[in-house]
């Protein structure tokens, strides 16, 4: 029996291709992370720990390899099923200030949640 983990990064690999050049910005990376723990991420500038964020947060997608949430496979969704998942599981924390300007604090914070059903109560 395998043994589980909570976030699970096997063989992990992004390539970029522009024209007839291919940049490899990860390369077979592995990790995991139990539940209850946490990772530090760190590497010089453009050593792929951004992009690696983005896949693991389902805005990327990886060219090889396969990524687990609690035993739920992202690598193998589609952009619905990753968009949904996201909504569903995910928080998100930005360096940049990502918010409607149009709306209040508060209309930000309520948004995702009136679009995911929520009642306003909660």
């Amino acid at each position: 029996m395998t043994e589980h983990h909570y976030i699970e990064v096997k063989n992990l690999v992004k390539n970029y291709c522009t024209g007839n050049v291919t940049l490899n910005a990860i390369d077979h990376v592995n990790f995991y992370v139990d539940k209850g723990g946490f990772i530090g991420i760190m590497g010089a500038s453009g050593s792929g720990k951004t992009t690696i964020l983005n896949i693991l947060s389902t805005i990327d997608t990886m060219s090889d390899g396969q990524v687990f949430y609690d035993k739920i496979d992202i690598s193998r969704m589609n952009e619905a099923e990753r968009s949904d998942f996201r909504q569903k599981n995910l928080g998100f924390v930005f360096q940049d200030y990502n918010l409607l300007d149009t709306l209040s604090i508060e209309e930000n914070i309520m948004l995702p949640m009136a679009l995911s059903g929520e009642k306003k109560r909660k």
